[in-house]
């Protein structure tokens, strides 16, 4: 059975839900204002970090993920780093590609 907790979503600070997924590496969120969207641990620890803009930016485009996909903010991979300054990478993902059991 999944096992879900509670905590400030870290997009928003709303009250939200959220379960670990992909064996423990990212986090799975509910949250009753930005939506559902999942996000690594190393990217939330980035993200505590940045300005609230920057989080608003995220708490803003959860919302607008195409059906059946989620918005994913992990770290960028070789090619995205090279591409861009932002530290990390927000893409709609097809949620058949993700991992949403909870662990």
């Amino acid at each position: 059975m999944a096992t879900f907790y509670k905590q400030a979503c870290p997009l928003c600070a709303t009250e939200a839900e959220y379960c670990l997924v992909d064996y423990g590496h990212r986090k799975y969120f509910e949250c009753p204002k930005c939506s559902y969207f999942q996000i690594s641990l190393r990217a939330e620890e980035i993200l505590a970090g940045t300005s609230q803009g920057r989080r608003d930016f995220y708490a803003s485009e959860a919302p607008k993920a195409p059906e059946e996909h989620l918005l994913v903010i992990r770290m960028p991979d070789h090619e995205h780093r090279q591409q861009s300054s932002d530290p990390l990478q927000a893409t709609f993902v097809a949620k058949s590609e993700l991992p949403l059991d909870c662990a």
